[in-house]
């Protein structure tokens, strides 16, 4: 569970907060770098997702899919598609990503 604004909170600030790993898709920082989430997008690639900003959407979208697969083509399991996206693309630490509750 979340506690306070996931945006102005530091990476540690609500616990056990992760990244995901994109690093294999070598966005450039500016395209995830933000000050809200509501600037964030998610980007699915292979069978996982990442996000960047909005305005660098279509650019990290071609080369998330060029580097981690398009999840078109791989009928990757999901969930429903009436459930909200999980991981959310959030702005945590100045960054935009897919953030998770890590429970180890």
């Amino acid at each position: 569970m979340l506690l306070g604004r996931a945006e102005v909170a530091s990476a540690t600030a609500l616990g056990r907060l992760r990244r995901r790993d994109d690093s294999r898709l070598s966005l450039p920082a500016e395209w995830q770098i933000c000050s809200r989430a509501s600037q964030c997008v998610a980007l699915p690639y292979g069978c996982s997702t990442t996000s960047a900003v909005s305005q660098h959407e279509s650019a990290a979208r071609k080369q998330a899919w060029r580097m981690g697969g398009d999840p078109r083509m791989l009928g990757c399991a999901g969930p429903p598609a009436n459930t909200p996206d999980f991981p959310a693309p959030l702005c945590v630490a100045g960054r935009c990503g897919a953030w998770l509750l890590d429970f180890r």
